[in-house]
């Protein structure tokens, strides 16, 4: 037999029958009561353009070969940033950022490099691991995008340089970094004694929102972690639910019977 915990965490949440202005929220719990947590979720983004001529000091800058802003050679508007050391052999350049997402997001930037080809390389890491190697003179501007996973991470442009010869600007280019993620608006919080709980135009839930929900456990005066986290998106109000009726013919084949009606409960 299986011993359950004297207040286990609610598991098993779903999200179904989605409409404009509803949802119906179910999860398996073995608790007294439930604390439905809802957030209404906004797209935020975190942009670096260079455009006002600096490097912003939430980037920590290479000391022995910084980087500079140039108008040199740029993907949008008139700045750009490149590594430093140009010229100089045996050397590295880095630029690092420090980001801390609530949720998970998607970085993305623009990159170019001119090099010694397969000596000098322009290199992109996260967290320490390489995500990106490219060199040579012939390297046009190109976006790269990468997923970061909700918490903290450390972000380095990188330019190394062997020990003889350059090739081209001898540098690596960046510019328009951006960090766009989910975050939280506004919180909601309802009160369940069993699941599920239905959301309603009663419950303040917009027309082509995305939410994400969670539940806790709550036994006497004890209360639970909160259940895993999913998202889910609400409907366009001119959003009709048709609900056809029919018949299984022949034991594989569902004829429909009649016209669809809309269903009003839903709508």
């Amino acid at each position: 037999f299986t011993t359950l915990l004297a207040c286990p965490i609610p598991f098993d949440l779903t999200v179904s029958e989605i409409t404009a202005n509803g949802a119906t929220i179910a999860w398996t719990g073995y608790n007294d009561s439930y604390n439905v947590w809802l957030g209404q979720l906004e797209m935020a983004s975190t942009n670096f353009d260079f455009e006002d001529n600096t490097i912003s000091a939430d980037f920590t800058n290479s000391t022995s070969y910084p980087w500079a802003t140039t108008s040199n050679d740029k993907h949008s508007g008139t700045y750009s940033v490149k590594s430093g050391g140009t010229g100089t052999n045996s050397m590295t350049s880095d630029l690092k950022l420090e980001v801390t997402v609530e949720n998970d997001a998607i970085l993305s930037f623009w990159a170019k490099v001119s090099s010694k080809s397969n000596w000098d390389y322009g290199r992109f890491l996260i967290d320490g691991t390489q995500q990106l190697q490219i060199s040579g003179t012939s390297h046009i501007w190109t976006q790269y995008s990468y997923d970061l996973e909700a918490g903290t991470h450390t972000l380095i442009w990188r330019y190394y340089k062997d020990s003889s010869n350059s090739h081209g600007d001898d540098c690596f280019y960046v510019d328009d970094i951006t960090i766009e993620s989910d975050v939280v608006s506004t919180e909601m919080n309802y009160t369940a004694t069993e699941s599920p709980l239905l959301l309603n135009d009663a419950t303040n839930i917009l027309p082509q929102t995305t939410y994400m929900v969670k539940v806790k456990g709550i036994c006497g005066d004890e209360e639970t972690e909160y259940s895993e986290s999913i998202t889910f998106t609400t409907l366009d109000e001119n959003t009709k639910i048709f609900v056809f009726e029919g018949e299984w013919s022949n034991g594989d084949n569902w004829v429909p019977v009649g016209v669809p009606t809309i269903d009003e409960n839903v709508i």
